[in-house]
């Protein structure tokens, strides 16, 4: 499926990879420069292939790593099972990303982290140290791939990402205000203190500008609120 740009010249995918998602996001977008707020159909065809190239580069790498596990057996030492298991939090971490309906994709990374995580608790045996730093381990990977399910805190992560060091305040003024809390919190304190300064000096520029910045307002104080909840108590 696809849905239209206000002006009706372009068609954006359902779900589209995280360049289409960014070239969306500044779609006639104010917070914007205004260079960047009106992308055009060679921009959104260049942002559509870089898109499709990772999925086919990340599909590749997926069924390397199904291989590799394949080839397990009872005497393989823990160290692989670690560098495996790494190998499928970070695919899981990439494919939030990408284009298309990933969610059978992230089924199978986590079922294949589970036969790991199997595998490591029965080689620590009866170590109650090992044991339970392998469980704080999984809650923590569940609190992180729980945050991944908002698209923006996937492309913020991304090794790669496309969301530029200029790009990330218009980005967070962008996002609805029910889930810049969760998305701030992959940020410090200190970091969240120079994106509301910057936010605040962004909006004021705008409206000198004369534009409306009635919703990025709501979404700075909700910024601003959560740096105040990260305050000391």
């Amino acid at each position: 499926m696809h849905s239209t740009s206000p002006r009706g010249a372009l068609t954006f995918r359902q779900r589209p990879g995280c360049h289409e998602r960014h070239l969306r996001r500044k779609l006639e977008n104010p917070l914007f420069p205004p260079g960047q707020r009106h992308p055009s159909q060679a921009d959104l065809s260049a942002a559509r292939h870089r898109d499709n190239e990772e999925l086919a580069r990340f599909m590749v790498e997926v069924q390397e790593l199904v291989g590799d596990i394949g080839k397990l057996d009872d005497t393989v030492d823990s160290t692989v099972i670690l560098d495996l298991k790494a190998r499928a939090d970070r695919y899981y971490e990439q494919c939030t990303g990408l284009a298309g309906d990933q969610q059978p994709v992230k089924e199978a990374l986590t079922r294949l982290v589970t036969v790991m995580m199997s595998a490591l608790e029965k080689g620590a045996g009866g170590d109650a140290r090992a044991l339970a730093e392998l469980r704080q381990e999984q809650l923590a990977r569940d609190m992180h791939f729980s945050l991944l399910e908002l698209p923006l805190t996937g492309d913020l992560l991304r090794e790669q990402s496309p969301i530029s060091a200029e790009d990330l305040v218009p980005t967070l003024l962008s996002e609805p205000v029910e889930s810049l809390a969760v998305i701030l919190s992959l940020f410090e304190p200190t970091q969240i203190s120079v994106i509301t300064a910057d936010g605040r000096a962004l909006i004021d520029r705008r409206r000198q500008e004369g534009l409306d910045m009635a919703r990025a307002e709501r979404r700075l104080s909700a910024i601003e609120a959560a740096l105040g909840d990260s305050g000391p108590d």
